[in-house]
């Protein structure tokens, strides 16, 4: 890194890991991290309709194998979209297991914004403007924070640069949010 300290910074570790970790410990992690955001979202009614949305249901619940399945699809979406693009666009070899263990660890914020709307289950206090405030605001810094490491995680495994990373990312995360939300509204939904 810096040659006098190979100790990973905070901003290292907490935005950009992808520069020490990948593979199977992180595709495993971040697995674990996407079944558990479901897992808390069917306690504090948190779903992850698309990949970048985070919904507070309130009286309709579904199952847990419909919210687990709409976390799973959603970073599968995205790291489809963003394999296709940085395969075309990368001039260096890379791994599909790196692409995919990275944007997957990247969902690990979706468990924060999973469990704050159970602050909204406070008696007396769940129901005022201050909760909900706080509800929302957890989920913007939340999706930030993943969007910041699915960027990372996309230019590191892809050796992108430049305009064509962001162009692409821009892209990418675009045409994937599209596609989770018209399969979340016109198919899955429609399923349970």
């Amino acid at each position: 890194m810096n040659g006098k300290n190979d100790t990973p910074g905070f901003d290292v570790l907490f935005f950009n890991p992808f520069l020490r970790f990948s593979g199977a410990p992180l595709l495993i992690t971040g697995l674990i991290a996407i079944i558990l955001a479901a897992i808390i979202g069917s306690f504090s009614d948190a779903q992850f309709n698309a990949v970048l949305n985070v919904q507070v249901i309130g009286l309709i619940k579904p199952p847990l194998y419909y919210l687990i399945t709409l976390n799973i699809l959603n970073w599968l979406i995205s790291t489809l979209f963003f394999l296709v693009l940085g395969g075309i666009l990368s001039k260096t070899k890379f791994r599909i297991i790196d692409i995919v263990s990275t944007q997957a660890f990247a969902r690990w914020p979706n468990i924060m914004a999973a469990l704050a709307p159970l602050i909204m289950k406070v008696p007396g206090f769940g129901t005022t403007i201050t909760a909900v405030y706080i509800v929302q605001c957890s989920a913007y810094l939340c999706l930030s924070l993943m969007v910041a490491l699915m960027y990372n995680s996309y230019k590191v495994s892809f050796d992108l640069k430049g305009g064509r990373l962001v162009a692409s990312f821009i892209i990418g995360l675009f045409l994937a949010q599209t596609v989770s939300l018209v399969l979340t509204y016109n198919i899955l939904q429609k399923i349970w």
